[in-house]
């Protein structure tokens, strides 16, 4: 069953790929390499669907209303709970979708859309749904092991961010840095190390926000600092699990916050720097 599938999944993609290549292609997203998402015969998982979900809001119900075309790539696909923001895709794994998500309490609610890869599965089918599409010849390849990679410089996994691509393997690891700001992800999984170390708690919001709050304070000297965030999922009005820049250039470093607490470095682009506040001392 799993093998027929595939097959269907993947006559779609060659087609919807053919019909993408003479239609214009939406303005590419934060955290998507520009090359790539603009050369239609580029058809990874990670930009055929980002094209989709980019014809909508940025928010739980959002990718609800996108979930039919994203079916209509990979049969089977769904939305893991009621106004979630994460789907998981037939064959390639369980993405987090949507930035700073609204959740239940806010579903209209969301930063930006992100391919954060919380569970892998693009070795679950064979032939490999994530590797048996065609890849951009213009922009190069993206290293084999499907959805996730090491596109930084520490982490198990995760999804290369603007100007990295995909590899390795593991769904709660490290984002591939970009932007203007060098990868941080190693300050990330340090501060997350050492309070485990502590016996902190770091599920849920506040827990999540206590590993964004000690890294920000240790790249301070770099200008790092909080995202205001006063409603939807947040811990003392601040974004749980995004690194914020003065000039409003921002990072989402974590992989299911709350939860996995996957240190990572994903290039959210920007937002209007009044939002940024400098970092806190963690022992305040």
């Amino acid at each position: 069953m799993k093998t027929i599938l595939l097959a269907a999944a993947l006559a779609l993609t060659v087609r919807i790929g053919a019909r993408a290549a003479a239609a214009p292609l939406p303005p590419v997203l934060p955290g998507w390499d520009a090359c790539k998402w603009n050369d239609p015969t580029h058809q990874t998982p990670k930009y055929m669907v980002g094209r989709i979900v980019a014809g909508f809001p940025h928010s739980p119900n959002g990718l609800e209303a996108a979930l039919p075309a994203i079916a209509g790539l990979y049969p089977g696909s769904s939305i893991i709970a009621p106004h979630s923001d994460k789907v998981h895709i037939t064959c390639v794994g369980t993405i987090d979708m949507v930035v700073n998500s609204g959740g239940a309490e806010n579903p209209d609610g969301g930063d930006s859309w992100a391919w954060q890869v919380v569970q892998d599965e693009c070795g679950s089918c064979n032939p490999n749904a994530c590797e048996a599409v065609s890849k951009s010849l213009t922009c190069g390849s993206e290293t084999s092991g499907g959805a996730s990679g090491t596109g930084g410089t520490s982490g198990t996994g995760g999804t290369g961010g603007t100007g990295g691509g995909t590899g390795g393997t593991g769904g709660t690891g490290g984002t591939g840095g970009g932007g203007s700001h060098p990868d941080q992800s190693a300050v990330v999984a340090q501060a997350k190390a050492d309070l485990e170390a502590q016996g902190k708690d770091l599920s849920g919001p506040c827990g999540a926000f206590s590993i964004v709050k000690l890294a920000a304070w240790r790249m301070k000297g770099d200008g790092a600092g909080l995202l205001s965030k006063p409603s939807g999922n947040n811990c003392d009005s601040y974004a749980t699990d995004i690194i914020a820049y003065p000039d409003g250039h921002i990072y989402d470093v974590l992989v299911a916050a709350g939860d996995a607490n996957g240190p990572s470095w994903q290039d959210d682009g920007q937002v209007d720097p009044s939002r940024y506040s400098p970092a806190i001392d963690p022992g305040q």
